[in-house]
């Protein structure tokens, strides 16, 4: 992702850190860190992306990947270029199971600051008053604007229908 955007993936402790983790709990259908992250997102009730159901052989609790520690893994910049692997990470913050200080320190200390602020522009897009993207979208100014957006703010949300009519213009975040 960091070539597309134009940005620099440093080395990573948070990547050392998936890497053992993904060892030490192998998924064999997860052929790739990519993968198993997306795993594990789903065992812990973030089904953004639909894939079919694995069960981790052991639940990977809080105190080892916290679910900030997750969010920032799947917008490092150092991982595979493929938009929709932002897609859980914006649903943790959207659905406010996050700590915002502790995202916005590791966001930073991960080089995923960047990334993050765009993310939230094109997440406001949908929900304009979110708290925790609003938070987000103040605390991290970027240096410089990427060179793209990361992922089109639609794939952040779903429309609202209404009974037996067309869709209106109004979406809301996947949460």
């Amino acid at each position: 992702m960091a070539q597309r955007l134009g940005i620099t993936a440093p080395a990573s402790g948070l990547l050392w850190k998936l890497r053992r983790l993904r060892r030490e709990h192998p998924v064999e259908e997860a052929q790739d860190l990519e993968s198993w992250l997306v795993e594990l997102a789903h065992s812990r009730g973030f089904h953004v992306l639909q894939r079919r159901p694995i069960a981790l052989p052991e639940t990977i609790s809080l105190g080892n990947l916290s679910n900030e520690e997750l969010a920032i893994a799947f917008i490092h910049p150092a991982l595979r270029d493929e938009p929709q692997l932002l897609r859980p990470a914006a649903q943790m913050i959207s659905r406010g199971a996050i700590d915002l200080p502790k995202l916005l320190h590791l966001a930073e200390r991960e080089c995923a600051s960047r990334i993050l602020a765009n993310l939230a522009i094109q997440a406001l897009k949908a929900a304009p008053s979110h708290p925790g993207w609003i938070s987000i979208s103040r605390n991290l100014q970027p240096a410089a604007p990427l060179r793209e957006n990361v992922i089109h703010w639609t794939r952040l949300a779903e429309p609202v229908m209404k009974p037996r009519g067309p869709h209106n213009g109004e979406w809301r975040l996947v949460a």
